[in-house]
C-alpha cells in the first residue's frame, strides 16, 4: 500500500475518532476489530481499482475508528495510574483530537504535580489558546518560558497570541527574547 493512502487513511481514521460519541467500552476487546478483518479490508482494497476503492475506505475507516475508541477508553480508565510522561502522551493525543478541555485536565494535574517541567506548561497554553481563554494561555506559555528560557518553539507561539490579542510590542519583545536562544534548543 503506498505512503500517500496510508496517510489518508491514518487522517480520515483521525477525523472518524473526533466526531465518534464519547461513550466507549470498557474493554478493547469488545469493540476492537481483530487482525483478520484488518487485512480482508486491505486485501479488497488493494484489489480494487483506484475509482470503486471507497467502499473499502469506508470499512477500513470505521475498524479504525473502533479500534481507536476502544484504545482511548483504556486510557481513559488507566489515566490516572499512569506515570507522568505517559499522562502527558495521552493529554497531547485528546489535544489532536480536539478534546482540549479534557486535556487541559490532565495538563493542569501534571504542572500542579512537577511544577518545574516545562513542556506541560507550553501544551497547557495551547489548550486554553484553542478554548479561546487568551489570558490562561499567555500566561502558561509565560510560565513555560520561565522554566526553559530557551524554548523558541514556546516563544513562538506566546508571540502569535500577543499578535491575536493586539499586543504587537509584547510580541516583539518576546520574539527578541528569543534570539539570545537561537540554536540552543533544537527540539
Amino acid at each position: 500500500m503506498s505512503e500517500k493512502r496510508l496517510f489518508v487513511i491514518a487522517a480520515l481514521a483521525a477525523a472518524a475518532a473526533v466526531a465518534a460519541p464519547a461513550a466507549a467500552p470498557a474493554t478493547r476487546s469488545e469493540t476492537a476489530p481483530d487482525r483478520a478483518a484488518f487485512a480482508a479490508c486491505h486485501a479488497r482494497l488493494d484489489r480494487c481499482a483506484p475509482a470503486d476503492s471507497a467502499a473499502a475506505i469506508a470499512e477500513l475507516l470505521e475498524l479504525h475508528q473502533r479500534a481507536l475508541s476502544g484504545d482511548l477508553a483504556l486510557l481513559e480508565g488507566a489515566a490516572a495510574s499512569m506515570p507522568p510522561r505517559a499522562r502527558f502522551g495521552y493529554a497531547n493525543i485528546l489535544l489532536r483530537l480536539g478534546r482540549a478541555r479534557e486535556a487541559l485536565v490532565l495538563y493542569d494535574g501534571l504542572v500542579a504535580e512537577r511544577p518545574a517541567w516545562a513542556c506541560p506548561w507550553h501544551k497547557k497554553g495551547l489548550a486554553h489558546r484553542r478554548l479561546g481563554q487568551h489570558d490562561a494561555c499567555v500566561a502558561a506559555y509565560r510560565r513555560a518560558i520561565e522554566l526553559k528560557p530557551s524554548d523558541a518553539g514556546t516563544r513562538v507561539a506566546l508571540a502569535r497570541v500577543e499578535c491575536e490579542t493586539g499586543d504587537f510590542a509584547g510580541a516583539l519583545e518576546t520574539l527578541r527574547g528569543g534570539l539570545s536562544c537561537a540554536g540552543v534548543d533544537l527540539d
